[in-house]
């Protein structure tokens, strides 16, 4: 569940986070500098949340999530893929079934294998249909800063300079491995999503 923002009332929203602030409980300036900013951080997301709990209507989050790499080949082969295996459990003759098992097993691995394709390649598939229709679109647009992405790209580790700290550092090396250069015999980077 989630807080339908666009249908706030913000007067109500605002007057009921002032008396709440006004009413919590203040936190114990002699703790260690630390536990003073934990406690203070955890009682104004406390207030916030009872506030926004009090005040907003919810929404319920999608279901599922839109996969951009799903295409309609993909609907299709996994449909044929339920109508095989449905046949093959259906079927009581013994080498009818072990015949149709065979078929479907066969049909199962190919479909999945397009689709560990479809996931690798759509990205990278936009990217370069991006590109090769618009110079100017996303990837540039990402890079330059005119607009900002709604996460954080994680850093990433390069085969030559090692990981990334800075966002600008991180969209270069992406620019790097994405956008063919002019020399044909570089390699193309290795990039390696870091966690911390």
């Amino acid at each position: 569940m989630r807080f339908n923002l666009k249908d706030a009332d913000w007067g109500k929203f605002g007057r009921v986070l002032r008396t709440k602030l006004s009413q919590a409980p203040p936190v114990e300036p002699s703790l260690s500098q630390k536990d003073f900013i934990d406690s203070t951080v955890a009682e104004l997301t406390k207030v916030y949340q009872n506030t926004c709990t009090e005040t907003l209507k919810r929404t319920r989050l999608p279901r599922y999530k839109k996969t951009i790499w799903w295409s309609f080949r993909l609907e299709r082969m996994k449909k044929r893929n339920v109508r095989l295996r449905r046949t093959y459990q259906r079927t009581m003759d013994a080498d009818l079934r072990a015949q149709r098992a065979s078929v479907w097993r066969a049909f199962q691995a190919w479909y999945k294998n397009a689709i560990r394709e479809a996931r690798e390649n759509s990205y990278e598939r936009a990217t370069l249909d991006d590109l090769q229709k618009n110079p100017f679109g996303m990837l540039y647009k990402t890079s330059a800063k005119k607009y900002s992405c709604k996460r954080m790209l994680a850093a990433v580790r390069t085969a030559d300079s090692g990981d990334t700290l800075t966002i600008e550092a991180t969209l270069q090396a992406y620019l790097n491995a994405l956008v063919p250069s002019d020399e044909h015999d570089r390699a193309i980077p290795l990039l390696t999503p870091r966690t911390w």
